[in-house]
């Protein structure tokens, strides 16, 4: 595991290094020929870099793979795109949920729906059909939806 681990962290490097576009391998047993093409080119391109470059990009490998392995057993590691969901949930509740679902299903039209309702209703219950919104569009995003 640690090895296939650096092992991809390395392709990715060389490929951040080269400007190049990293493909998206699937994870499995087999892999098709065009997989093993472009992996093969990147142990190409990693190989006919200098020695010393090589070093310093599995030495710099390692020190992310660990650094990562320690914020997550220490437990501090956060996902921002959750944060900028639950921002965008109490902002803009049907944006929310459709970034969220990425599709336009019915908890989004329930979601766009109770905020129009809230922003053209009346004085009294527009703010309450807003609310509405925004708890139905945290929900969807906190996954209790």
């Amino acid at each position: 595991m640690k090895k296939s681990m650096l092992l991809f962290l390395v392709i990715g490097l060389t490929f951040f290094r080269l400007g190049a576009t990293i493909p998206v391998l699937p994870i499995s047993d087999s892999l098709s020929e065009e997989h093993k093409l472009i992996t093969r080119e990147a142990f190409q391109a990693f190989k006919s870099l200098p020695k010393q470059e090589r070093k310093e990009r599995l030495k710099k490998a390692r020190k992310e793979i660990r650094n990562y392995y320690t914020s997550k057993k220490s437990g501090k590691e956060t996902d921002v795109n959750l944060l900028i969901l639950v921002v965008l949930a109490i902002l803009l509740p049907p944006v929310a949920v459709y970034l969220y679902e990425q599709e336009t299903n019915t908890k989004f039209w329930i979601t766009l729906l109770l905020f129009l309702l809230g922003i053209a209703g009346a004085v009294f219950f527009s703010w309450l059909l807003i609310f509405a919104a925004v708890v139905f569009a945290l929900l969807v995003v906190l996954g209790a939806a």
